[in-house]
């Protein structure tokens, strides 16, 4: 038989969520998918696989992070500066 869905114990950890930040600097402040994920690798201290799906716009970008580094990359960013 078939065990409810409700009854089921998981094994292993919870999913990771994703937060999507914004940032309002995007191509026309000389931003690219390539130093938008050096910045937050850099400046945010997040690995090469914690920076997920970028987006590019002529203003303003995003980027995704999972949530456990959300916090940090973005007080990490609200305290540089970018030129």
């Amino acid at each position: 038989p078939r065990e409810s869905r409700r009854g089921r114990e998981r094994d292993g950890p919870p999913p990771v969520r994703d937060y999507r930040l914004y940032l309002g600097h995007g191509r026309k402040h000389g931003i690219d998918d390539q130093n938008l994920r050096e910045l937050v690798q850099t400046v945010g201290q997040a690995t090469g696989d914690q920076v997920k799906r970028l987006l590019v716009r002529e203003l303003y970008s995003f980027v995704d992070v999972p949530e456990e580094v959300a916090d940090l990359v973005v007080g990490a960013l609200e305290a540089g500066t970018l030129k």
